[in-house]
């Protein structure tokens, strides 16, 4: 019996290894967003933990205006980077989603190719019993 070899096989490892490197891509933008997002969460909890501080001089009072400012300012910022990160996330979900279409579609294709394969080695192989078969009889 022959072994069943697909022609586009090269083509279809690279598909795949596409398929990763996309995947691999989506997870890190989603790890940076998340990144992004937990030190917003860290921002405001000291933000609140300065609100909630008393201090006894006036100097002390404009030292912690000002550092809730400076860390509303932050939180700002990395507002907008996490709307950037959460752009770039879908855009790396969208191109994963495609390359993964491309890699399922050769493979569906190597399936039908494989099915087809097996009739046809089935047929050959019933073709060279029927030989056989018939040789046997006459000798």
């Amino acid at each position: 019996m022959r072994k069943y070899k697909f022609r586009l096989a090269k083509l279809l490892e690279y598909r795949r290894l596409q398929e990763k490197w996309a995947k691999d891509e989506l997870l890190s933008c989603h790890a940076r967003r998340i990144e992004g997002e937990n030190e917003i969460d860290r921002l405001k909890t000291a933000r609140t933990e300065a609100m909630h501080k008393t201090y006894a001089t006036l100097e002390e009072r404009r030292a912690q205006e000002a550092y809730v400012a400076r860390l509303e300012d932050d939180r700002r910022a990395v507002e907008a980077a996490v709307v950037v990160l959460a752009g770039e996330e879908e855009l790396a979900r969208l191109k994963w989603l495609q390359v993964r279409t491309d890699a399922e579609a050769l493979e569906k294709l190597k399936e039908r190719d494989f099915a087809g394969w097996t009739v046809e080695e089935q047929r050959r192989v019933q073709s060279d019993l029927d030989e056989w078969a018939v040789t046997r009889r006459a000798a």
